[in-house]
């Protein structure tokens, strides 16, 4: 087995988390965008918001989440529903390995492109806070 580091653990139970509690289009991958369109989420940097004297700290790491398809209205409205739910969390699921502080969104949906095939690309940034 291989042992994850908090940043992943907390990559995998946001993705979870979203799948298990909304209605999405497609399922969301850790990758780039497929080419007949999708959800994809990649970890852009990440900095520390506060290191304490035990060398732990609160990390803050920004997901990018990317959508394609060819209605522009549902690859919109996915990502403000992603956002939205994220940040309106009260309560946040742990890892074994950190505990989820905080999640709010630092880029709202917008147009990144459309491509010669018709499919619309969105992007949207969702700033994860984790201590560990």
């Amino acid at each position: 087995m291989i042992d994850i580091e908090p940043q992943g653990e907390a990559l995998n139970i946001v993705i979870s988390t979203l799948e298990d509690n909304l209605s999405l289009f497609s399922t969301i991958r850790i990758s780039s965008l497929p080419t007949d369109g999708g959800i994809s989420c990649e970890i852009s940097p990440g900095y520390n918001q506060d290191i304490f004297l035990n060398k732990k700290a609160n990390k803050v790491i920004p997901l990018l989440f990317l959508c394609k398809n060819s209605n522009q209205i549902a690859v919109y409205d996915t990502l403000c529903k992603i956002g939205n739910y994220l940040q309106g969390l009260k309560e946040y699921p742990n890892g074994a390995t950190f505990e989820w502080l905080n999640a709010e969104v630092s880029s709202e949906p917008s147009l990144v492109g459309k491509q010669e095939n018709g499919q619309y690309i969105y992007s949207c940034i969702v700033d994860i806070t984790i201590y560990f």
